[in-house]
């Protein structure tokens, strides 16, 4: 297998992925689910109308989802998975939602804070930064807009190609 020689001082533009699919926070969880599976993606930024980032969703969030009741479905910061690991005990019994899933909307699970970096940080501190906030994706901004995202596996691959 032929690898290319990565420069020592690679960007985030340099490892994105351009080709960022993208879903509505209207979608149903059934919605989402589906178009996760069918492109072999675990998560995705959620975008409003006008293409404006508004929040990150993935398989882990539908999980959750059926676990969750209505009140835990308010959208918080982006330390979300970490309080919701704190806030139930292992063994506690964890009532079930009473919507069924397709009422259950991609703005009610998903993460309303996004981590993104600009396209011109280096591959060290986009590791840095899914590091420290203990997350798989970066998306790569500019004005708010998408231009990639930056994934675990990018990363593996850059190092792969030191």
């Amino acid at each position: 297998m032929k690898r290319s020689q990565a420069a020592p001082n690679q960007k985030a533009k340099d490892v994105m992925t351009r080709n960022v699919l993208r879903v509505q926070p209207d979608w149903p969880i059934e919605q989402l689910t589906q178009f996760l599976v069918k492109h072999s993606i675990s998560g995705a930024p959620v975008t409003a109308e006008d293409g404006q980032l508004i929040g990150v969703v993935s398989l882990s969030d539908v999980a959750r989802a059926n676990t969750l009741t209505d009140e835990d479905l308010q959208p918080t910061a982006h330390d979300y998975y970490l309080q919701m690991l704190d806030a139930y005990d292992a063994g506690a019994d964890i009532p079930r939602l009473e919507r069924e899933a397709s009422q259950i909307k991609v703005s009610e699970i998903m993460t309303p804070v996004v981590i993104d970096v600009d396209h011109d940080a280096t591959v060290q501190r986009v590791a840095e930064i899914m590091i420290e906030n203990r997350v798989h994706r970066l998306f790569v901004t500019q004005g708010g807009k998408i231009e990639g995202v930056v994934t675990t596996l990018d990363m593996l691959k850059a190092i792969r190609d030191l």
